[in-house]
């Protein structure tokens, strides 16, 4: 099984896609390749420890920096940046 996660999220404008669509438009050759790979049962991700452009500096120092983390799942916007691994770890149950 394989997480592929894109860092620096927060910098993508609002609406923000998800991370396989963002794959599939930038990266096209490297989707393909997964794609056609059906034994790595892959995942997308986008993270962001940081949380929004450094100019928003004060605007960020305000939040908790647990509310700051981005991960884009394919199931929902988290603030976990452990769901990609857990992921990982949970394909080996099944």
């Amino acid at each position: 099984h394989l997480a592929v996660t894109v860092s620096a999220w927060d910098v993508l404008p609002a609406p923000r896609p998800k991370a396989e669509d963002w794959i599939r438009r930038e990266l096209p050759l490297l989707h393909q390749f997964l794609s056609n790979r059906s034994d790595y049962g892959t995942q997308y991700y986008g993270v962001s420890a940081q949380g929004g452009a450094l100019a928003q500096r004060s605007a960020l120092l305000e939040m908790l920096p647990s509310d700051r983390l981005i991960c884009d799942s394919p199931d929902a916007e988290l603030h976990d940046l452990s769901a990609p691994i857990v992921w990982l770890l949970n394909q080996g149950r099944s």
